[in-house]
């Protein structure tokens, strides 16, 4: 090609073949574009709906560990401390430092950190037995009961709605937590 046809007037020789193999460079990225383009196109309309994962499964696990302290602390009051203390444990590996867990277990705010309070500490044992105990757990049945399947509805909504944004593996993880809820 001319210099001229190589987009390149006035230069001849080597430098018109340089400005054709930057044409050719500038055309083949332009070719790439169009692809990654598509993609960043895709996963906008994939989020159309203004689902965010990240914040709904936050959403979701602050859910959980609330409800898990809610259950501990209707434990603590029937003195069924190894009860309570589980819930409130389970907040903790749902949420991190989660606040109402910490105190349920008797710990108070201390600076950047948490401090034991001995005053407030679940004791180790349970504050009743035998019949009494038996009591207490047929009227925490229930509660127990639905507070999980409320919770295992809230985990499969999430999911659902993270599947339809096309988070396949996401949901797929999500609905992993519902066993723990809802085994059967």
């Amino acid at each position: 090609p001319s210099p001229v046809d190589s987009g390149c007037p006035g230069l001849a020789g080597r430098a018109s073949n340089i400005c054709g193999v930057a044409r050719a460079r500038i055309c083949a990225m332009k070719r790439a574009l169009i692809p990654l383009l598509s993609l960043f196109v895709l996963i906008g309309s994939v989020n159309a709906d203004g689902f965010d994962y990240d914040a709904e499964r936050a959403k979701m696990l602050d859910s959980l560990a609330d409800g898990h302290c809610d259950l501990g602390k209707a434990y603590k009051d029937k003195k069924l401390f190894t009860d309570a203390r589980a819930h409130f444990n389970r907040a903790l590996i749902l949420v991190d430092q989660y606040t109402d867990a910490m105190r349920g277990l008797g710990f108070e705010k201390s600076g950047i950190g948490w401090k034991e309070d001995e005053k407030k500490k679940l004791p180790e044992k349970n504050g009743v037995a035998g019949a009494e105990e038996t009591k207490a757990r047929k009227e925490l049945e229930s509660k127990r009961d639905a507070a999980y399947e409320r919770l295992a509805r809230k985990i499969k909504d999430v999911a659902k709605r993270a599947k339809s944004a096309g988070l396949e593996t996401e949901s797929a993880m999500l609905l992993s937590y519902v066993p723990f809820y809802a085994p059967n």
